[in-house]
């Protein structure tokens, strides 16, 4: 009688720790010091982001929610109001693939200010801003990215 009780405690044991395997827990990333590479590492190709272009331009200045699904701006709408974005403005908005190329289309050496600042956990570009040139007015540029979630 006990070495079946034993035998069945065991059973369940062994049953119990083969379905707690390593794929139940998500993969922690953050220890990679280069912001692309983390955010490669992770593999993310569905989620949504809100962004706000710092322009004079349409829709500059106001918080947009940006839809991703397979590395593809997939939906822009307003994120206070949901209001769907008409589609020839999209082009405006990035998915976080597009802004790490925002950011390596820049010469630093070639504009007056230049800052980037990196999501320390997943590694994507928060804020982006660009002043092409300290004496013009109005033609600085940038992106502020967040409420990154996944899909």
């Amino acid at each position: 009688m006990i070495q079946r009780l034993l035998f069945a405690i065991c059973t369940a044991c062994c049953v119990i720790s083969l379905s707690c395997t390593e794929g139940d827990v998500a993969p922690d990333y953050s220890s990679i010091a280069d912001p692309k590479a983390r955010w490669e590492a992770y593999g993310f190709t569905n989620y949504t982001i809100d962004q706000i272009l710092d322009c004079f331009c349409p829709y500059g200045g106001i918080p947009i929610r940006v839809v991703v699904r397979n590395n593809q701006v997939f939906n822009v709408s307003q994120a206070g109001n949901g209001l769907r974005l008409p589609a020839a403005y999209w082009g405006q908005f990035r998915t976080i693939d597009g802004l790490f190329e925002a950011v390596e289309e820049v010469n630093p050496d070639s504009v007056s200010v230049f800052t980037v600042t990196y999501d320390a956990k997943y590694g994507y570009p928060t804020v982006i801003y660009v002043d092409p040139s300290a004496m013009i007015a109005d033609e600085e540029y940038g992106y502020r990215t967040s409420n990154f979630e996944l899909k």
